[in-house]
């Protein structure tokens, strides 16, 4: 039986564009390419308002839920009634996807400062990767891509999330919220003055799991050969994602008191 891994992409209006597009162009490809192709469904859809949030999540019923757009250390940036920008909070999301908890093993918040969302997170569902400062869209489709390319190999989450953060290393400048350059060498993680660093926790990805959780079932390579077919849904919004191109915006928004409603 496949899994299906459900992508939400959100750029409330009124705030920075961000390149979300190739995020799911390069995903899908990580995965079309790799050994278990058959065995993961790829579908999408743009998310406007809390509701179109609960609604996709409600039908389309995912094993992986994969949010790329703006965030806040609040929560998750989405838009009210009117079009304006609206903080989805942790309670709300926490509150909702708690309910499909028995399905859903994974959720990634491919967004700015989502690293204390992903720890209120993991206490319902079982792997929860965030972000915990500010990140680039280069970044944020980097990590996705080599995610995916392990998952799709038949990797776990760990396996899969620690060649996410490879990748994002492996980039030619990896900056910190203080600005600070890191490099990859020989498998080190190194500063700019050359010394390796031990904790990295700081370098963007997270990875909070449940204490109890249970282990993703990886399919079996042995069926999926002759199948590389990788469907999707879409809103009918942005449908040609073939086109890539290098930006530096950043998935964080800072709003000021009276910008938002806060749900």
């Amino acid at each position: 039986m496949s899994q299906k891994i459900l992508v939400l992409i959100a750029n409330p209006q009124g705030t920075q564009s961000l390149n979300l597009l190739p995020e799911i162009r390069r995903l899908k490809e990580a995965l079309r390419q790799s050994e278990l192709n058959s065995h993961y469904r790829v579908e999408w859809e743009i998310v406007k308002t809390e509701k179109d949030f609960r609604k996709y999540i409600i039908n389309h019923k995912p094993q992986l839920l994969h949010f790329a757009g703006h965030g806040t250390m609040k929560g998750l940036l989405l838009e009210d009634q009117e079009g304006n920008p609206k903080i989805l909070n942790h309670v709300y999301i926490v509150s909702l996807l708690k309910i499909y908890s028995d399905r859903l093993n994974c959720v990634i918040l491919n967004a700015c400062e989502t690293a204390n969302l992903a720890e209120v997170l993991s206490q319902e569902i079982n792997n929860v990767i965030g972000m915990n400062q500010e990140v680039k869209d280069e970044v944020a489709i980097v990590f996705a891509e080599g995610f995916y390319e392990a998952l799709g190999a038949g990797e776990t989450v760990e396996n899969a999330f620690e060649v996410g953060k490879m990748a994002v290393l492996e980039l030619s400048e990896v900056k910190d919220s203080q600005g600070r350059k890191f490099m990859i060498e020989q498998g080190k993680i190194l500063d700019e003055k050359g010394q390796e660093i031990i904790n990295c926790e700081h370098l963007i990805p997270v990875l909070k799991k449940k204490d109890d959780a249970k282990a993703i079932e990886i399919p079996s390579s042995k069926s999926s050969q002759g199948n590389r077919n990788i469907t999707q849904s879409h809103s009918g919004k942005g449908d040609n994602i073939a086109g890539d191109k290098t930006v530096t915006n950043t998935r964080m928004i800072n709003l000021k008191k009276g910008d938002y409603l806060e749900s």
